[in-house]
């Protein structure tokens, strides 16, 4: 739910979603255009109202990743173990991904 399509964000913006399911374990993945990684950003937890909020990482601190580009996505229990830091190929298999948005860093 936020931040939304082509929002320019800071070093750390929050990331904001509702599941289907309270139970669902939540990842929310940060995809720098620039190169191939996908990267697991901190853990989420999802509230009683199936709600959650995550504090994620939009490139490097400093000015160097300002202008860039990156996308984002959130999935819910995903068919691999996820763990923040995890630097991915691709998306991750989960049984529920939402839509990628895309975000530049300011």
């Amino acid at each position: 739910t936020a931040p939304p399509d082509k929002a320019q964000v800071p070093h750390r913006p929050s990331v904001e979603g509702t599941v289907a399911d309270p139970n669902a374990k939540v990842w929310v993945i940060v995809h720098p255009m620039e190169v191939s990684d996908y990267w697991v950003q901190p853990s989420v937890t999802v509230r009683e109202d199936r709600t959650w909020r995550v504090m994620v990482f939009i490139g490097r601190p400093g000015p160097g990743d300002v202008g860039k580009q990156f996308e984002i996505m959130a999935v819910a229990n995903p068919k691999a173990k996820l763990k923040e830091g995890d630097i991915l190929k691709e998306w991750p298999e989960a049984q529920w991904r939402s839509q990628v948005i895309e975000v530049t860093r300011k």
